[in-house]
């Protein structure tokens, strides 16, 4: 499994509509449906470095589509094992020959302090073994791993969050019956250091790909 990481410093670099040229129609359309002008460069990046790391492990993506299960996860024609996710000035994607799920999240003061409600005992404890002053960090570890499995699933994180919890000392999810899922493979790191990056699959990850937006700029349209 491979993870790319795309940094979005420079996003407004590149004129709005000359962007959406680059992408397909019905994601100018979505873009065009953002109220921040931010959200909508972030939307074409999307579609951008969707295709970058497709085209990257060998696949086509002329006439770019996605597809989407009742949950929201997204496929693409003969690529089922890919998933994606965004923070702030992070798009992250991970690429395997298994399932997986992938979550970033920007470690934010305060902003997750009410997650703890929703947290296990034994995950509460792991946050709670910490510094005050450092518990915001691991709330935000405990969330991200619980999110990669969600996404890992395909399903909606609502209904899933009471079926299981997150071990990050041994790296397992464990069911609600106390087993560990021990075909699982999870992992979080600190990234940039104030953000954590979680993911769940069968596969270990092979591989960190840094991607620019320069990077992306090949798929600009002939004058």
């Amino acid at each position: 499994m491979k993870i790319y990481c795309l940094n979005l410093v420079n996003l407004t670099k590149v004129p709005y509509e000359k962007l959406k040229l680059m992408v397909s129609e019905e994601r100018g359309k979505k873009a065009d449906g953002k109220k921040k002008l931010e959200d909508r460069y972030k939307c074409l990046y999307t579609e951008l470095f969707l295709r970058y790391v497709f085209e990257d492990n060998g696949f086509c993506t002329e006439n770019f589509k996605l597809f989407y299960n009742e949950c929201g996860k997204p496929y693409y024609d003969k690529i089922r094992y890919f998933n994606i996710s965004h923070s702030d000035e992070w798009i992250v994607i991970a690429i395997g020959a298994t399932e997986i799920g992938v979550d970033i999240e920007r470690i934010k003061e305060g902003r997750n302090r009410s997650l703890e409600s929703i947290f296990k005992q034994s995950e509460n404890d792991y946050i709670n073994s910490f510094p005050k002053y450092e518990q915001c960090r691991y709330i935000t570890q405990i969330w991200t791993l619980k999110e990669s499995y969600v996404k890992y699933l395909g399903k909606s994180i609502i209904e899933e969050l009471k079926n299981f919890s997150v071990d990050p000392l041994n790296k397992r999810i464990i069911t609600k019956e106390g087993e560990p899922l021990l075909e699982l493979k999870v992992g979080s790191m600190l990234f940039e250091e104030d953000y954590y990056l979680s993911f769940c699959s069968e596969e270990t990850v092979t591989e960190m790909i840094n991607v620019s937006i320069e990077d992306l700029h090949y798929m600009e349209p002939n004058p």
